[in-house]
C-alpha cells in the first residue's frame, strides 16, 4: 500500500456524507467514531478495520452502520484507484444492487440479491 493509495481514502473519507442517512440539510460530524474508546482513533482506521474483516470474512455487510457502510465504499473506491475493473460480471450484479439499495442489508435482502445476480 502506498502512501498516495492511504493519502487518497484519507480524503475520501474525510469528505464523506452518507447519501442515504441524510434525511435533511448535508451535514456531517467530525467527532470520533464511538469505537475510539476500544483504540480505534479515527474513521478512516474503523473502515480499514471493517474493509479487512470483510475481505477475511469474519464480517457480514449487514452488521455495518450506514456510515461505516459508506465508509468502505469510498475506502474501497480509493484503493481500486485507475486500475480497470476485473469484477465478474455477477459481482458488478453484487456491487450495483447494494448501491441501489442505499442503506445495510438485511439477511433478507442479501439472499434476494444473491438470488437475481445468481445467473449472471
Amino acid at each position: 500500500m502506498t502512501l498516495r493509495t492511504i493519502g487518497m481514502a484519507a480524503t475520501a473519507l474525510s469528505l464523506a456524507v452518507p447519501a442515504a442517512a441524510q434525511h435533511g440539510p448535508a451535514t456531517m460530524s467530525f467527532e470520533p467514531a464511538p469505537e475510539a474508546a476500544n483504540g480505534i482513533d479515527t474513521r478512516v482506521e474503523l473502515a480499514w478495520r471493517n474493509y479487512r474483516a470483510l475481505a477475511a470474512g469474519s464480517l457480514q455487510l449487514s452488521q455495518l452502520s450506514l456510515v461505516e457502510l459508506e465508509d468502505v465504499r469510498l475506502l474501497d473506491r480509493a484503493v481500486r484507484g485507475d486500475r480497470p475493473d476485473r469484477r465478474s460480471a455477477r459481482q458488478r450484479c453484487l456491487d450495483s444492487e447494494l448501491d441501489r439499495l442505499g442503506r445495510a442489508p438485511s439477511r433478507l435482502a442479501l439472499r434476494t440479491i444473491d438470488l437475481r445476480c445468481s445467473q449472471r
